[in-house]
């Protein structure tokens, strides 16, 4: 390790082509930028780790996936109408990889859903409803009953210091067997 760092060359990278050292490449108002060394022993060529992603090989960050999963939970925007809304911006994104998003947002939540449901369940005293919703039945144009079990502990009334919590579970029909 003779002389350790000679230069810090900023490069912007694009998908399409391959950009030289020190050239700005725009991508739709976008750019990627990397850091990377230039060692002078042997003139390697030594770059930054990625940084790290939620979602193991996708390049969605914590940023994007927040984004997804509000516009879809909160504004209720369809993955496909959320697609709509990228594409108008230039950036090209399929339903498929955005449904894996949510489904891997979902995974990383399992831990903090399941610690959720072992809170409420552990009460003395449980509060619970069964709410019907309407669910759009595929194909026919109409809508059928599914329902909505909400699960709520609350015991600060009598004194408890201990903190409330609701969980929720959705089941297509009324059988028992998909509330708990």
């Amino acid at each position: 390790m003779n002389e350790l760092l000679s230069e810090v060359i900023r490069i912007r990278v694009t998908p399409s082509h391959a950009a030289r050292l020190g050239e700005a490449v725009a991508l739709s108002g976008l750019s990627l930028s990397n850091y990377i060394r230039r060692l002078s022993a042997d003139d390697r060529i030594a770059q930054a780790p990625a940084p790290s992603r939620p979602i193991a090989r996708s390049f969605a960050g914590p940023g994007l996936l927040s984004h997804v999963m509000i516009s879809k939970y909160l504004d209720h925007q369809p993955l496909y109408r959320q697609c709509q809304i990228y594409e108008r911006e230039n950036v090209s994104l399929s339903e498929s990889t955005v449904g894996d998003w949510v489904g891997g947002v979902h995974e990383l939540l399992r831990p903090l859903i399941e610690a959720l449901r072992r809170h409420v369940f552990a009460a003395e005293k449980l509060h619970t409803v069964d709410t019907p919703i309407k669910l759009l039945a595929p194909g026919t144009g109409k809508t059928r009953e599914a329902r909505l079990w909400v699960y709520a502990r609350d015991d600060r009334p009598s004194g408890d210091t201990t903190a409330p919590a609701v969980w929720l579970r959705y089941s297509p029909d009324r059988k028992g067997i998909h509330h708990l």
